[in-house]
């Protein structure tokens, strides 16, 4: 047989093949196509998150009527709408041990959205966390005919301490306005809070001598917490680093004529309560090391037995690295109150 006759009867059987073929894989691919076409369309999930504006909540008892119950108030005053996760430690220890407390925590203008891409540890607590209320407020407008009005618009912006010390107005301006509970992002709470939240209105002392503005809870309106707005006014010094604590301890002594030290002694005056330092400072100022010292784990279960919170200084301790196998106090409690964050925190 000649070439030129197999070529002839071959190459229509390769062209019939290679026409099957091609006319099945069209068929496969249509058939994906179409069971892909089929199948539920799953939701984009926003990595935005809105905030909730408590701004005009502050008039005719708006709020109230909105949320019952006991709530705490926490701040974040960078303005960067992220939170570090040693903040977002405290957050997770509060909300675990106070399911039935709504926890805002409040990011000032110009934040009005966050992105949860950029804060993992926040994040994953709020999959699993419904308490947590993400919030934002107007400061000119809640400080607005406030005695610490001008000093937010003005000589604050003179301080080095900027953000620390809007923070410092700003948990007054809301305790005064909405009343409730505000607590610092750098305290870890150890156990439940309901018996300290039945009483009306505290401050807690971080020392026998001294009274600081960390945790306190007063009713909207409280004569006190307008004579410490007062105080913080007269005594504001742009170059020092917060003027609130000396600010609190000397307004308690001047309303009720009695030292601050008999005051705490007391542990009460008027209808205020006075909690000792073992209630939220476990570890005073000078020993805040310690928290963070390897050496010292035993310090971690006088702390968890004696305290309802542990102030662990976070302006100070940003130097101290967080590591998995750490026996610091510190990584002993974030694992125990804090254990999703904690991953993340130890993670570096």
């Amino acid at each position: 047989m000649s070439n030129d006759n197999l070529y002839t009867k071959t190459l229509p059987k390769l062209f019939m093949i290679l026409v099957a073929y091609s006319v099945f894989f069209t068929f496969l691919i249509c058939m994906h196509n179409l069971r892909e076409w089929a199948k539920p369309r799953r939701q984009t999930v926003r990595a935005e998150r809105h905030l909730l504006d408590l701004t005009p909540l502050n008039k005719d008892n708006r709020f109230r009527s909105k949320f019952d119950g006991h709530w705490i108030f926490l701040l974040e005053t960078s303005g960067r709408g992220m939170l570090d996760s040693r903040h977002v430690c405290s957050l997770e220890a509060l909300a675990k041990a106070n399911p039935n407390v709504t926890i805002f925590l409040v990011m000032p203008c110009p934040v009005r959205v966050i992105n949860l891409e950029d804060n993992v540890a926040l994040a994953r607590l709020l999959d699993s966390c419904e308490s947590v209320q993400l919030a934002t407020l107007d400061a000119k407008k809640i400080l607005k005919d406030l005695p610490l009005e001008n000093i937010s618009q003005t000589e604050i912006l003179q301080s080095n301490t900027y953000k620390q010390r809007t923070s410092d107005l700003l948990r007054l301006a809301l305790i005064w306005t909405f009343g409730g509970t505000y607590m610092d992002l750098d305290v870890i709470t150890l156990r439940n809070l309901s018996p300290l939240l039945q009483t009306e209105n505290f401050l807690a002392a971080e020392s026998s001598s001294s009274i600081n503005s960390f945790v306190m809870k007063f009713r909207k309106g409280h004569p006190l917490v307008m004579k410490l707005m007062e105080r913080v006014r007269e005594s504001y010094q742009p170059v020092d680093n917060s003027t609130a604590p000396w600010a609190f301890s000397s307004a308690v002594a001047n309303t009720f004529n009695i030292s601050v030290q008999e005051a705490i002694a007391r542990g009460n005056v008027s209808d205020v309560q006075i909690f000792n330092s073992s209630v939220f400072s476990p570890v005073k100022y000078g020993d805040f090391e310690d928290v963070f010292d390897d050496s010292k784990s035993i310090l971690a279960d006088k702390i968890i037995s004696g305290s309802f919170g542990l102030h662990f200084w976070s302006k100070m301790a940003k130097r101290f690295q967080i590591k998995p196998n750490s026996t610091a106090p510190f990584s002993i409690i974030a694992k125990q109150f804090c254990p999703k964050t904690f991953e993340i925190l130890a993670s570096g």
